[in-house]
This record gives structure tokens, sequence and C-alpha cells, in this order.
């Protein structure tokens, strides 16, 4: 999946990252606080039950708050297995078909995840820390390699119609979502 913030032109895109940020932020803090109020909440359906059982209706709360979830998640992981394949297909030069990358990212997935227990999420969050800037750093050199010095770099979007910039604006959502770790705290303020 490529991220294209560059289509919603360079201060829009700026101003949406930190703005998305604060929300993500925000909606922790108040699942943490649900949370801390209901501690027989385990996961979303859950919360859907008590949400709707205000008004009698929590059976239905907490099969739609249970399909939200699960298809949330499936369409989390499939962008993360595409972004997957995608980058396979980038570094060996498109060496095989991109399906058997795909496959090979879904059993790379399932394996990682294979763990009920939160005990090593901080390494492997270290993990990722260390590859996003490994990332960015070879994006820079590489744009440092292909453009001369005083090369004009077009950073507003001379086309800018809906479907690049939705696009873009998901990208960046899309960073931010993650699944609420609520069900393993340590003590009862620990939440993510």
């Amino acid at each position: 999946m490529d991220i294209r913030p560059i289509s919603l032109t360079h201060s829009s895109g700026l101003a949406l990252i930190p703005i998305l940020g604060l929300l993500a932020t925000y909606a922790g803090y108040v699942i943490g606080q649900f949370k801390l109020a209901n501690p027989s909440v385990l996961n979303f359906a859950d919360a859907g039950e008590i949400v709707f059982g205000f008004w009698g209706y929590g059976a239905i709360g907490r099969e739609l708050f249970g399909t939200a979830a699960i298809l949330s998640f499936i369409f989390i992981q499939a962008a993360h297995i595409l972004t997957f394949s995608v980058m396979m297909n980038v570094l060996t030069g498109h060496a095989t078909c991109s399906i058997v990358f795909g496959i090979l990212g879904t059993v790379i997935s399932i394996a990682m995840t294979m763990g009920r227990k939160l005990q090593g999420v901080a390494y492997w969050s270290v993990v990722s820390f260390v590859s996003i800037v490994a990332a960015i750093l070879l994006v820079m050199v590489d744009v440092g390699k292909k453009n001369t010095i005083g090369a004009q770099i077009d950073y507003f979007a001379e086309d800018a119609s809906f479907t690049p910039v939705f696009i873009a604006i998901l990208d960046i959502m899309l960073a931010y979502c993650t699944s609420c770790l609520i069900s393993n705290p340590n003590t009862t303020f620990d939440y993510s």
C-alpha cells in the first residue's frame, strides 16, 4: 500500500497526521476509562452489550460490536498482507507471483500472532520501531541519490480529486489503527 499524503497537498497532509493522532489518543483514553468503569469488559462485543443494554438491546449490541471488531481486524490484517506483498515484489523485482508473497505474509502473520499472552509486546514494538526508522532512512537515501542539488520538488497536488484524497486520508488513519489491548492490563491503570 503506497502512502500518498502528497495528494492532500503538503500542508493539509501534515496537519491531518497530528490531528488524527490526537483523535486516536483520545479514543484510547476513552476506551481505557470505559474499561476502568466496567472491569468485566474484555472486548468490543462486551462493550456493545453494555452500551446497547441501556436501551434493552444488549444482545444486538454484542453482535453488532463483535461483528464490527472482527471486520475491522480482518481489513487491517488484509492491508498488512497487501503491504507485505507489495514490499516483497519491490525487493525481489517481481521474482514470483504476488499470490505467493501474500500467502507467505499470511503464514508469517499467523506464526507471529499464535501466542495469546502479551508478555513480549514491548520487544516486538522495538523491532517495529527499528524497521520504521530503517524504512525512512532508506527512502531518504534513495530520494537523495535520485534528486540533484537544487532540483524542484513538487509538494502540492495538481489534481486533487476525491479518490486520491480519500485514499490518502485512509492511509494516515490506517497508521493509527490498532487493537485495544484492554483485557490483559497488569494493573487497573495500564491500558493502551
